[in-house]
C-alpha cells in the first residue's frame, strides 16, 4: 500500500490499519439495530478505531482497495473493514459511497473471482471503479519486504495510479459542471 501511494501525485497519503478494528458487530454500531432504521440504543459511539477508518475513507480522494485472495474470497480483514466504513452515520453519509476506487488483488487462481466481489460491493456502494484492476501472483512480491519485485508489475500498478488519478479529476470536473 505504500509503494502505491508513492505513485499518487498528493500532498498526504492514508494507509487504513485494519488490524485494530473489531469484528463488525450491530450490537456496537450507533446505526445498527434501532427500531426502524432509529439510532442503536445499545451503542453511543463509534468504536474508536472504526470512527478513525470511517473518518479517513471520508476525508479520502482517491481509494485503493488491495485484497489478497483468503480461500477464494475477499481477506476477512477487509470485509470487516468494509463493514465498519460504509455504515451510514446519523445524518446519512456513507463514508465509502461514491468513491472513485481502484482495484488490486494478490494471490493465486481466485484473483479474478476477488475482484469480482469487490466490484460487486462498489455497485452497491456507487463506487466509480477505475478500469482494469491489477490482479498480482503472489510469488511477484519480495517475501522479506513485501515489495513488488517485477519491473512489469511496478508499470502495471503504476498505470493503475494515473487512471486513478485521471478518474477522480474528470469525476470532480463533472461535479463542478453538474452544480
Amino acid at each position: 500500500a505504500e509503494y502505491m501511494g508513492t505513485l499518487v501525485p498528493t500532498s498526504q497519503i492514508t494507509v487504513a490499519r485494519l488490524a485494530a478494528l473489531p469484528l463488525y458487530n450491530m450490537d456496537t454500531d450507533p446505526m445498527g439495530g434501532g427500531p426502524g432504521g432509529a439510532p442503536n440504543p445499545l451503542a453511543s459511539e463509534w468504536p474508536a478505531a472504526a470512527a478513525r477508518l470511517r473518518s479517513e475513507f471520508t476525508e479520502a480522494n482517491l481509494v485503493v482497495i488491495a485484497s489478497s485472495v483468503n480461500n477464494g474470497i475477499v481477506a476477512p480483514g477487509l470485509v470487516n473493514a468494509i463493514s465498519w466504513a460504509s455504515r451510514k452515520s446519523e445524518a446519512g453519509h456513507n463514508p465509502l459511497g461514491g468513491k472513485t476506487v481502484a482495484l488490486m488483488s494478490a494471490g493465486g487462481m481466485s484473483m479474478k473471482t476477488v475482484i469480482g466481489q469487490l466490484e460487486h460491493a462498489g455497485s452497491f456502494f456507487k463506487w466509480n471503479i477505475v478500469p482494469n484492476p491489477v490482479m498480482v501472483s503472489i510469488s511477484k512480491f519480495n517475501r522479506e519486504t513485501g515489495d513488488v519485485a517485477d519491473p512489469e508489475v511496478e508499470a502495471e500498478v503504476g498505470e493503475l495510479m494515473k487512471a486513478l488519478v485521471a478518474t477522480t479529476v474528470k469525476e470532480e470536473g463533472k461535479e463542478k459542471t453538474e452544480q
